[in-house]
């Protein structure tokens, strides 16, 4: 039996970032959206604020089997993200501890 290849950190994340534009969920009127890559070993959100002037804080709640959020305590069960305006960011979830870094567009 062959298994596919485990995805690298920065292919996870390039996969969430360009899933098309149809699996953008966004965070009512706003202009900020996040779109979400799931796979059996992970799943990777991907965060875009393009508000000029405004920040977005919104809170997830999760419940995992097996898996952990980067970044966070041992066994959380959420996470809240804070991004400024025209910044992106990713979160993941996954037995291999991918990390999170905010970055400019």
């Amino acid at each position: 039996m062959t298994h596919p290849r485990r995805l690298t950190d920065a292919e996870v994340k390039d996969k969430a970032k360009n899933l098309e534009d149809e699996e953008a969920a966004f965070f009512g009127e706003s202009q900020a959206y996040f779109k979400l890559y799931n796979s059996a070993q992970v799943a990777c959100f991907y965060f875009e604020n393009n508000e000029t002037s405004l920040a977005l804080t919104s809170k997830f709640n999760f419940q995992l089997e097996n898996l952990s959020i980067v970044d966070e305590k041992p066994n959380a069960d959420s996470f809240v993200i804070i991004l400024p305006q025209g910044r992106a960011a990713t979160r993941c979830s996954s037995r291999s501890m991918m990390a999170s870094k905010l970055r400019s567009p």
